[in-house]
């Protein structure tokens, strides 16, 4: 008989993330500044995400976990080189998402949800973000049918309750 702990689908989880870490890195931390997008791609795996910047600059998407708690965006400069990275998953990079910021600018800056459903009434789309939180939130992003943030708010992660078996606490 298996130990109750083997049986547990947060174990699980957690068992399967540290066979994806021995495939890639985990973060970019020992990523120097400078380094190829090449080189980058060959220690973190396939990007999540692509987006455009500003001068031919280019910001890579790499979500992280089986949870999902930490999202980490890479920027290059035009010739591939890269030039800095952020953790996005946070309180303060939440922040600047706001009412009538177009869903690209969204994606840009968080990476895409970890779950998305639909409001009964149909207007409205909702992106759901957990984050490493001691408070064991997520963050909720409505977008209209015009494709901007009609609304943000905290609201308690499911993943959480009772039941579910990721009761952190």
């Amino acid at each position: 008989m298996k130990p109750a702990l083997l049986r547990s689908p947060w174990c699980l989880l957690v068992l399967a993330e540290l066979l994806l870490v021995g495939c890639s890195a985990y973060s970019p931390q020992s990523l120097a500044v400078g380094s190829s997008l090449t080189q980058t791609v060959q220690r973190m795996g396939s990007p999540t995400g692509e987006y455009a910047l500003a001068a031919g600059a280019k910001r890579l998407e790499f979500a992280r976990g089986p949870a999902g708690l930490h999202t980490f965006m890479v920027d290059f400069d035009a010739s591939g080189r890269l030039v800095s990275w952020e953790q996005v998953l946070s309180v303060e990079a939440f922040g600047a998402v706001g009412r009538g910021t177009p869903r690209e600018e969204v994606l840009k800056t968080l990476g895409h949800p970890g779950k998305e459903f639909g409001v009964w009434s149909g207007q409205q789309t909702i992106w759901a973000y957990s984050f490493d939180s001691p408070y064991c939130q997520w963050f909720l992003v409505g977008l209209g049918s015009d494709g901007q943030v009609s609304s943000t708010s905290f609201g308690p992660d499911p993943r959480c309750e009772a039941g579910n078996g990721g009761d952190r606490n």
